[in-house]
């Protein structure tokens, strides 16, 4: 499991980052002017690169015009490079800008919100295949889309297929070969990857892209983002909630047999990593978000249900408040 994609909202405080500044961290980080054109969001008028030594790591947009959304807001938008999400440094990045924001500049950089988060999963199994089967087999298997989902690109030669709008800026999930993609580009990190890891065997992804409202209603923690069993939780919540197959086997659907679209327990590579400890146990925020998540488990599908358990778990573990679980009786 993998971040393909990251771009955060701060809200700062004390003193503002100057157009002409150049700021510098003890960690060998420099912020300063962008000294190329790139694409940015449209409400910012500064663009600051955020590089080490002769790598960009990520980019900060910053004075926003006043519009619907950021008025009055002190907002800047991180945006971190694709390469640098595979290194799994996210946690130590953000840490260390904050930190050396504030130390050094008395700049107080607080996390707002997600605008834009994708989860990716790599396997060596023709997931574009799977999906085209069980979607056009309609005698078999029913697509359960009570959310009306746009589903596009299911045909014979069709080699990427999209469920959702990325127009609408919600959320979406893309499944395609992520092989051929790479021959066609220039990431030379993820072919080294994927060498290492599949061989010479093909590689599919899916991937889950989510915007905005949709990419915090998941109550994602910015500060577990290494975490590759945290990624997956997230991921599975998506793919529970957007692909969801049935065996045709009366007119009840909700009785009907759920098909398995991806076995995670035989396609997944997950680098273990340790869950962070962060934060001093007894926390009542994280306390809250723990009953919070068990509470929205009730009454839910049982895979999405068993997914927010799974989240749930992993603050446990990291906050080491399994007797204080057992107690309150939280896992009701």
């Amino acid at each position: 499991m993998n971040l393909d994609a990251l771009e955060m909202r701060f809200t700062i405080r004390g003193n503002l980052l100057s157009p002409e500044g150049i700021y510098k961290f003890s960690s060998g980080v420099l912020v300063q002017k962008a000294k190329n054109r790139i694409r940015k969001p449209l409400q910012f008028k500064n663009i600051y690169e955020v590089r080490r030594s002769d790598q960009i790591l990520a980019y900060l947009f910053t004075n926003p015009q006043d519009n619907f959304y950021y008025k009055g807001k002190d907002i800047v938008i991180l945006r971190v490079e694709n390469w640098f999400l595979y290194q799994r440094e996210i946690e130590k990045f953000i840490r260390e800008m904050i930190s050396g924001f504030q130390t050094n500049y008395n700049i107080s950089f607080m996390f707002h919100s997600f605008q834009h988060i994708d989860v990716a999963m790599d396997t060596d199994v023709d997931i574009v295949k799977r999906f085209k089967y069980l979607f056009n087999r309609k005698s078999r298997y029913t697509f359960i889309n009570d959310k009306k989902l746009r589903v596009r690109s299911t045909g014979t030669f069709d080699d990427e297929i999209n469920i959702g709008s990325i127009k609408k800026r919600r959320r979406m999930i893309t499944i395609y070969n992520k092989t051929r993609e790479l021959s066609a580009g220039n990431k030379q990190y993820l072919g080294q990857l994927y060498s290492e890891i599949f061989g010479s065997s093909v590689v599919f992804r899916a991937e889950v892209k989510l915007f905005n409202t949709h990419a915090n209603k998941y109550l994602i923690d910015p500060y577990m983002l290494d975490n590759s069993n945290y990624l997956l939780s997230i991921f599975k919540m998506v793919i529970d909630e957007m692909i969801d197959f049935r065996i045709n086997s009366g007119s009840n659907v909700t009785r009907q047999k759920k098909v398995c679209f991806i076995n995670f327990q035989k396609q997944l590579i997950v680098i273990p990593l340790s869950v962070p400890i962060k934060l001093q146990q007894g926390n009542n925020s994280i306390k809250y978000l723990i009953k919070q998540l068990f509470e929205d488990s009730l009454g839910r599908f049982s895979n999405f249900s068993q997914s927010l358990k799974f989240i749930a778990e992993l603050y446990i573990k990291a906050e080491n408040l399994d007797e204080w679980c057992v107690k309150k009786n939280i896992r009701k």
